[in-house]
């Protein structure tokens, strides 16, 4: 594995290339994680789905293929497993679509499919996003390609990470600096959920304009 992980194979190698970030672009990264949560709850939490009573809960499905349910159903406690390795958009986390979505007070149903391409069976469950009972919030950051604006502040602190950042645009090793660097901005950042649009190409399943969540 070392050999295959090139310049990573070393942890501590890779954790002594990252550069403190200046307190603006911090400042900036935590402006838009608010702006990022209010924007998810308005357009994704579905004020007629509200057991709790909370108004935040974030109800989404993971599209897997059967075969996989009877491990899920069997665990005492069902949770759904996190996706591990550098082939996935946002590094390691469980990628799940919401299940309702409205865009200036327009409901599209058709959302729910984003990620219908992954599998037959469908798991739904929720998440609270700002938890009253213990005073959580969840720490968002959108990166949809139609704000632009995550996207562009991500890059920003992609620059300033030079190591990866060299790697990431001149090496042969430009999908494992990948990984490491969204798993990195998540870890530094505390973020919770990103959010964003697949990357998948199926004329049948995925809209470019729809929303994932890892």
């Amino acid at each position: 594995m070392s050999k295959r992980l090139g310049p990573y194979s070393n942890i501590s190698t890779l954790f002594r290339s990252i550069r403190n970030n200046s307190a603006n672009l911090k400042a900036k990264i935590d402006k838009w994680c608010n702006d990022s949560f209010k924007t998810l709850k308005t357009r994704h939490v579905d004020p007629q789905r509200n057991i709790h009573n909370s108004g935040s809960e974030l109800w989404v499905i993971k599209y897997m293929s059967p075969k996989y349910l009877s491990n899920f159903f069997e665990k005492k406690r069902r949770k759904l497993n996190v996706s591990l390795g550098s082939n996935f958009t946002w590094g390691d986390a469980t990628y799940v679509t919401p299940l309702y979505s409205s865009v200036n007070g327009i409901v599209n149903p058709q959302m729910a499919y984003a990620s219908a391409m992954f599998g037959r069976a469908g798991i739904v469950g929720y998440t609270l996003l700002d938890n009253s009972i213990n005073q959580n919030q969840l720490k968002v950051f959108d990166a949809t390609k139609d704000s632009k604006i995550g996207i562009e502040i991500y890059k920003e602190w992609i620059a300033t990470q030079t190591s990866l950042y060299d790697h990431l645009v001149t090496s042969a090793h430009s999908q494992m600096a990948r990984y490491y660097l969204s798993k990195i901005f998540r870890w530094t950042y505390e973020i919770d959920i990103v959010y964003f649009n697949p990357d998948e190409y199926n004329a049948r399943y995925v809209n470019r304009q729809i929303i994932g969540l890892p």
